[in-house]
Order: C-alpha cells, then sequence, then structure tokens
C-alpha cells in the first residue's frame, strides 16, 4: 500500500515534468523539481513504527518496519538532475533580461 503513495506522487512529477517540456513554463518545472526531490530523499529508507506484543514483558513494544526502494529514489534522482538542467536552460534562453548587458551573439 506504501508503495502506491509513492507511485501517484512520481506520476504526477511526471506529468508535470511532461507539461514542463512542452510548454516551457516555470511552474511546472518547479513542481517536477520539487516533487522528484522529495520522493527521491523520501523513498530511499522508510520506517514505520508497528506495535508488537512481546511476551517476555508481557506488553506492546514499539519496532520500526523499514521499507526501501532505491530504485525510485535513482529515478528520480534522474528525473531531479534532467529537470534542473532543462529549468536553467530555459531560465536562461527564455526569460533573458536586457537590462543586465549587451546580449552576446
Amino acid at each position: 500500500m506504501l508503495i502506491h503513495f509513492y507511485i501517484f506522487w512520481q506520476l504526477i512529477a511526471l506529468i508535470s515534468f511532461v507539461v514542463f517540456y512542452y510548454r516551457k513554463d516555470i511552474f511546472w518545472g518547479g513542481t517536477s523539481l520539487i516533487l522528484s526531490g522529495l520522493i527521491a530523499v523520501a523513498s530511499y529508507g522508510i520506517r514505520i513504527p508497528v506495535y508488537v506484543y512481546n511476551a517476555t514483558v508481557t506488553q506492546y513494544v514499539i519496532q520500526q518496519k523499514v521499507y526501501s526502494y532505491p530504485y525510485l529514489a535513482g529515478i528520480n534522482i534522474g528525473l531531479f538532475s534532467i529537470t534542473m538542467m532543462y529549468l536553467i536552460y530555459i531560465i536562461v534562453t527564455e526569460y533573458k533580461n536586457p537590462i543586465v548587458g549587451p546580449e552576446v551573439k
């Protein structure tokens, strides 16, 4: 069930990257950049506390269940870097500021 949550946000990040690629809008590039960065960091090591009955001490104790999705983290690191490079390219080429100085040809 937990992987479905990450796949949902992965699809949102991919769709926002495709929209950013075709429309060249900074909002969609930023959305893809933030989502892919968050998923890359959060999906590598996930710890969920679970209560388990311990018969030795006759009480419930908290244990950590650890899930790891390294391929999802790797895919998102790649998406993050591609989005970052393309976002910088779009900012430099599309949103020029003529006040800064003469245009270099």
